[in-house]
């Protein structure tokens, strides 16, 4: 038989058994579709993550404090080191403007050097000047990736909490669709008492040698505060971009194993198929044996049954996938590519959950079968 045939008489087959496999086709379909969204929605946001990283150059050093006790002020000796020093905190939290609201909003507390260590480029108004942070001023900068969707001005309030916060700058994203709000660090730890007693992040930008100076950061602090000795940790970019990339394939194969927990269902499902298909076509395999076809015919039949369900699932998933992130702003065809072929990858052995029903239907003896038929 040719490799047509197998494909005609698989697809004849099928339609005998439509609910059934399109029952199949939907639980597999909506397995890749739900993963592949997962991964590209993760792996795009690591990607900004290293972009980012990656346009600040290679002299960054990061120093995470996650010490209450370790404060601005006892900090402070370091910009007698570094001159481009910027001391910041972070969380996310719900922002309302014009009885809009809007969730999961970074809102980052800085200092004045956070525009030149960041090289953050304004669009509109100006940045946060040392007057804002000693006077605790309730200003804020919002990001153009939240005034695509909210149509913010400079000199309006927007509401933080119970707080409203003026905006007194726009500034530029390097990538599109981040929403980001900043406002002066002394003002972020008036309004986050609890997420201001978490951390606090101080990055420095420098032309020595990351590694060397990573190493005499960590010497002074531990000097200057000898009972902290790990209460904070220090990295340089390409230590932190080496941590995101781990990240990056950690989540991949959590995502994955999400992913293959649903597939292991059609996978059952095929199995399941295939063999009622061989008990209620037990009598005209017997016939089949009988007039000449080979074990093999017989296997190679019902084998590519369960691959058209998983290659019909595949292409169905990936045409709803393309179609509903398409419609995203931002949309990167190459993550997706990547994306759908790391989740595709893993039906492939669902194309052999056939193999065993396949095999025994290929054991049949041609006088068993029409005896007992």
């Amino acid at each position: 038989m040719r490799a047509s045939d197998y494909i005609y008489l698989a697809k004849k087959d099928l339609r005998s058994f439509k609910l059934r496999s399109s029952l199949i086709i939907t639980v597999l379909a909506i397995g890749i579709f739900s993963s592949t969204l997962n991964l590209y929605h993760t792996s795009k946001r690591q990607d900004e993550l290293i972009s980012s990283f990656s346009a600040l150059g290679s002299q960054i050093i990061s120093i995470w404090i996650q010490d209450e006790g370790i404060s601005l002020s006892r900090l402070s000796f370091l910009s007698s080191y570094f001159p481009t020093i910027s001391y910041e905190a972070s969380c996310q939290k719900d922002i309302k403007y014009l009885r809009r609201l809007k969730n999961g909003v970074s809102i980052i507390g800085v200092t004045p050097s956070y525009k030149n260590v960041h090289s953050l480029s304004i669009k509109k108004g100006r940045f946060i000047l040392p007057c804002d942070l000693k006077e605790k001023r309730m200003v804020c900068l919002v990001s153009s990736g939240l005034c695509e969707e909210f149509p913010i001005r400079v000199g309006e309030k927007i509401k933080i909490l119970e707080n409203k916060v003026r905006v007194i700058g726009i500034f530029k994203e390097e990538e599109q669709g981040q929403e980001r709000i900043v406002i002066p660090l002394s003002t972020y730890q008036d309004i986050f008492l609890e997420e201001a007693k978490k951390y606090l992040q101080v990055v420095i930008l420098t032309k020595g040698n990351p590694e060397f100076l990573q190493k005499e950061i960590k010497r002074m602090l531990e000097r200057r505060f000898p009972e902290k000795k790990d209460r904070f940790d220090i990295f340089f970019q390409e230590g932190l971009l080496g941590l995101i990339k781990e990240q990056r394939f950690t989540s991949m194969l959590l995502i994955l194993g999400i992913g293959l927990a649903t597939l292991l269902l059609a996978g059952g499902g095929i199995v399941s198929l295939i063999m009622l298909s061989i008990k209620q076509r037990y009598k005209e395999i017997g016939i089949m044996r009988a007039i000449g076809a080979k074990k093999s015919d017989i296997f190679y039949l019902f084998l590519i049954e369960g691959a058209l369900l998983s290659v019909v699932g595949v292409i169905l998933a990936g045409g709803l996938s393309l179609l509903w992130l398409g419609l995203t702003p931002g949309f990167r065809l190459d993550i997706f590519l990547q994306s759908f072929l790391w989740v595709s990858s893993i039906c492939l052995p669902l194309s052999l959950c056939g193999y065993y029903p396949s095999l025994q239907a290929s054991r049949v003896s041609p006088i068993t079968a029409i005896r007992v038929a």
